[in-house]
């Protein structure tokens, strides 16, 4: 079956080998993906809400993403392998993770924010 994706202006189009990931078979238009996908991020956020164990770290930021896209696409819970329109090089994906974790434990550690303004909330999206 043919897929029909419109991309936005500024969005990065999937490549062949992204496309090939795609794990529904009966998705054929963007409309589709965006709402597989959605239903997606909601069972892997009751997921997280159900999680009592350390969060800021890259094992569990893997499983979430895999939560969360994992029906959706064979590669959730991987670091891409090529630059997108939006986020860091591909290369340095893990360094720039790495540095923003470091950042927000330090940051929960002093208080120096609540929460919601610390910058996982804020960042995490650009790592993906």
């Amino acid at each position: 079956m043919a897929i029909n994706l419109d991309y936005p202006p500024g969005a990065t189009p999937l490549d062949a080998d992204e496309l090939v990931s795609l794990i529904p078979s009966h998705i054929t238009t963007q409309g589709e993906l965006n709402e597989w996908e959605q239903l997606n991020i909601l069972q892997g956020e009751a997921w997280a809400r159900k999680q009592r164990k350390e969060i800021l770290n890259e094992t569990f930021l893997r499983q979430l993403h895999r939560q969360m896209f994992g029906e959706t696409w064979s590669w959730a819970g991987e670091f891409h392998k090529s630059d997108k329109n939006i986020g860091v090089d591909w290369l340095k994906i893990s360094v720039e993770l790495r540095k923003l974790l470091d950042d927000v434990h330090y940051q929960i550690e002093h208080a120096a924010y609540p929460f919601y303004l610390t910058g996982l909330p804020r960042y995490l999206h650009f790592l993906w």
